[in-house]
């Protein structure tokens, strides 16, 4: 029997960025205050209470969503959210590094602020998520079978 590879690797994928956005929405409701802190200092033009209501409602969604990512729940409703968040990564971060703003990227909250903090490093995970996330959402290829050597059946004349 030949084994799925692709489909192992899909599930794989799906899983960990599943896992990445769960286990930094927990690190975040950990310690909302610190998150709030770390939102503001990107120094967007929003209001204080804007920046609470974030603090206090993203880490539920990036939780919940990550773990229907993982589970494979509404993949294409729960996709476009994992996308969405993720182009809101990689415009925050991207931001902030043009403007040369030296800041902790609050993706994990303070316990990964040493490891995971760098604006860079985070910046290069938001676009592999991204790029991830957006690679789960297109249907996956025909694969190939004996009876369709190219994975689609082929006209024939």
């Amino acid at each position: 029997m030949k084994v799925p590879w692709p489909k192992i690797l899909r599930g794989a994928v799906r899983i960990a960025v599943g896992a990445v956005l769960v286990a930094a929405g927990l690190l975040k409701l950990a310690r909302p205050l610190e998150f709030h802190a770390d939102l503001l200092a990107y120094g967007l033009p929003l209001p204080e209470a804007a920046w609470r209501f974030v603090a206090v409602i993203f880490p539920w969604v990036e939780v919940l969503g990550g773990a229907a990512f993982a589970a494979g729940f509404w993949p294409e409703t729960v996709g476009v959210l994992v996308v969405t968040m993720a182009l809101v990564f990689v415009g925050l971060l991207g931001q902030a590094l043009v403007r040369g703003l030296d800041l902790h990227c609050g993706c994990f909250g303070a316990a990964g602020a040493e490891l995971f903090g760098h604006p860079v490093a985070a910046l290069g995970r938001a676009v592999l998520i991204l790029v991830a996330a957006g690679w789960l959402l297109c249907p996956p290829p025909p694969y190939p079978s004996r009876d369709y050597p190219l994975g689609v059946e082929t006209p024939r004349r």
